[in-house]
């Protein structure tokens, strides 16, 4: 299918949409591009744009666009585009986590493929609606869509769609905790992607596996393991960084189960390493937790507590913050203090109050209980000392030296404060910048490559200008060559020919008594020939001007011109009785001297092809294909084998012989150029005895 112009100006729009996410939404001004196009390219343009904008997650434009593609279909009752549109709206919406709507678009488009016996996208429907409960944590409704996407894609055979489904039931059975037959379906859904070849999909699988082994078998942590081995050398092959950092913290998990510290430590350090070089900050978040909870198993509540607070100042995701703040709470409070444990459990609230439950909160107030018990205690004990020293009666001069004594220390104990705050400060401002270094380090590094980048292409756009300005020279060589053939031509080999004919014409009046009848008619062909090469020249005379002759563009009824043109054509031969139907009022827009040569020749290949036919006819109209104008001309001549159909728009080339027919096999190589010259196309069908009929389109 040809693009048309609002293809472009589609894809134009597009681009600018994704390199301009601030401004406004560009969805109507893509309407206006695509109008030129029939509905059903409409629909599915907005379709595409719709799938674009949820690809770059602008879920509004995308349920926009999908919305109005949905408008579209169910006005011109385009049942497949429609039912593609309520999908489309769904996933919108399933990208805004709003999966009560996404569902009730799900079943719609579940029905109209039902209607429509499209079961690979009813089978695909059914499993995303079995997604969205489960998302929404209504198993029993998931396991009901998961199993009749599964028993749709089973009856179909869709390798793809069964795969997808296995997938989605051991997800459901890991998250109902049914873990058995969460690894029974993981299990086939590694057999599929084994038989594909999908590596992703194996090491996925593979990774899932592993979890399980660890709660359903003796001997998981073993086979776990196992499988953890054979996704990393998956994932190693394929490259993938976030794969192995993956497999590496798994593996880190299996040895700090075991007991063996030092290779948990180590594992999980080169998980943190891959995380560092692909700068994924969650992931770095997640090693810097499991490396804490690896020292706090050793014993070393210091670096446990280090990591931790490190892994707090990285991470964005609330329930890591919150499960973080509660493992902090429990070091705390196991160390007796109190008081920041019942900082870190308030931190635990303010994250994510949600997932306070009743014994985390019970657990919050035993520790304001204790905070509290030993804040009086503290009163208690200073009440006691300030009794004692009332008792000792030292009066007032030992009074003041006490008080002058706390003050002491309280001032040292500020001091200390200040001096620790400070400290703090100036570690964080190292660390700070030796970021901002390595951070410049890297700007300069990309700075250089793209000045190099600049220079390179200054550098290729200088020499494709020199490529531009050496090949118009070319060209205008080449048009001057041709003028210089053309003048040939004209001044050059006409001269011969008219001599020729001269000669002919004079030895025949001469010498005609002399000459018998076979003598005459050599003359005579001489004469022929000479007048056939008069007209070979003229016709390669005017296809060398009709390729450099400019356009005069202007709007005319061609109608009119055929009936001029079949008018000087009938003069030739008077007394031929031939049946014209002309279409009225055909109104195009072009050069009206160039297309009366295409009339011209195309009539007179009509005329001449049907001198032998019985009740001769030649039709001329216009009729629409694929949303143009396409002009046409039929006759019911002899027509001729489409198999050497090549050949019809060639200079020079005929497909019938001299003797049938006479002409030079130029006018149909002139007509193309003129066409093409209108930004057109010609083409032609035909059959031998049932005539010949063609077409051609020009410029909108």
């Amino acid at each position: 299918m040809r693009l048309k112009l609002s293809y472009y100006l589609l894809f134009l729009s597009c681009f600018y949409t994704v390199i301009a996410p601030g401004q406004t939404d560009r969805t109507d001004s893509i309407m206006r591009a695509i109008s030129g196009m029939s509905d059903k390219e409409q629909a599915d343009t907005l379709n595409a744009l719709s799938v674009f904008y949820c690809n770059h997650n602008r879920f509004y434009q995308a349920r926009k666009a999908a919305e109005e593609a949905l408008r579209l279909s169910q006005t011109k009752s385009l049942l497949k585009e429609e039912s593609e549109a309520m999908k489309n709206i769904a996933e919108a919406y399933w990208g805004l986590n709003d999966f009560q709507n996404a569902i009730a678009w799900y079943k719609k488009a579940t029905k109209l493929n039902q209607d429509r016996h499209d079961r690979k996208a009813e089978a695909y429907c059914l499993n995303a609606t079995g997604v969205s409960y489960r998302l929404l944590n209504n198993y029993n409704e998931a396991l009901e869509f998961h199993l009749k996407s599964l028993t749709v894609a089973e009856e179909i055979g869709d390798k793809e769609r069964i795969s997808a489904a296995v997938y989605s039931l051991a997800h459901l059975y890991h998250n109902m905790h049914d873990y058995k037959k969460a690894l029974k379906y993981y299990k086939r859904s590694f057999e599929i992607d084994s038989i594909s070849g999908d590596q992703y999909g194996i090491a996925l699988n593979l990774n899932n596996i592993g979890i399980l082994y660890l709660y359903v078998d003796a001997q998981g942590e073993a086979k776990a393991m196992a499988c953890y081995k054979r996704a990393l050398a998956i994932y190693q092959k394929l490259n993938d960084k976030k794969g192995v950092a993956n497999m590496f913290c798994n593996m880190a998990n299996i040895y700090l189960k075991k007991g063996d510290i030092s290779r948990a430590l180590i594992y999980q350090r080169k998980s943190l390493r891959l995380e560092e070089e692909l700068n994924n900050l969650e992931g770095i978040a997640y090693s810097y937790a499991n490396i804490a909870e690896i020292y706090r198993t050793s014993g070393d509540y210091t670096k446990a507590i280090q990591y931790k607070e490190k892994a707090m100042g990285i991470s964005t995701d609330i329930e890591l913050k919150k499960a973080l703040c509660d493992s902090l709470r429990m070091i705390y409070t196991e160390q007796k203090d109190f008081q920041k444990a019942l900082y870190y459990s308030l931190q635990a609230g303010k994250f994510k109050d949600s997932l306070l439950n009743s014994e985390s909160q019970s657990q919050m107030n035993d520790l304001q209980a204790k905070y509290e018990t030993e804040k009086k205690e503290n009163q208690i004990e200073i009440l006691k000392k300030e009794n004692v020293i009332e008792s000792l009666k030292v009066g007032k001069q030992r009074t003041y030296i006490n008080y002058f004594i706390l003050i002491v220390i309280i001032l040292i104990l500020a001091v200390l404060v200040f001096i620790f705050k400070y400290r703090i400060r100036q570690i964080r401002e190292k660390e700070l910048e030796v970021l901002v270094s390595e951070r410049t380090k890297e700007l300069l590094e990309e700075i250089q490559i793209r000045k190099k980048a600049q220079l390179e292409v200054k550098q290729f756009a200088d020499e494709l200008e020199q490529k531009v300005i050496s090949r118009t020279a070319e060209l205008e060589a080449a048009y001057s060559e041709l003028e210089s053939f053309s003048y040939s031509v004209s001044h050059d080999l006409r001269a011969p020919a008219r001599r020729i004919k001269g000669m002919s014409q004079a030895l025949l009046e001469d010498y005609s008594s002399l000459l018998d009848d076979t003598g005459k008619d050599f003359i005579a062909r001489i004469e022929n020939s000479s007048q056939e090469m008069n007209q070979l020249i003229e016709d390669i005379l005017n296809l060398s001007r009709i390729t450099r002759k400019e356009l005069i563009k202007e709007g005319f009824d061609l109608s009119e011109l055929v009936q001029d043109v079949y008018k000087s054509i009938r003069e030739t031969d008077p007394q031929r009785e031939v049946d014209l139907i002309i279409q009225p009022q055909v109104m195009v827009s072009g050069d009206r001297h160039l297309l009366r040569i295409v009339i011209q020749n195309l009539l007179d290949n009509a005329w001449k092809y049907t001198g032998k036919t019985t009740n001769p006819s030649i039709q001329f109209g216009r009729l629409e294909q694929d949303g143009k104008a396409v002009i046409f001309l039929r006759d019911n001549g002899i027509g001729f084998d489409m198999n050497l159909y090549e050949k019809l728009f060639r200079p020079f080339q005929r497909l019938h012989t001299a003797e049938q027919f006479s002409g030079t096999g130029v006018g149909l190589a002139t007509v193309m150029r003129i066409i093409h010259k209108h930004d057109g196309k010609i083409w032609a069908e035909s059959e031998p005895g049932k005539g010949a009929t063609f077409f051609f389109t020009l410029m909108s």
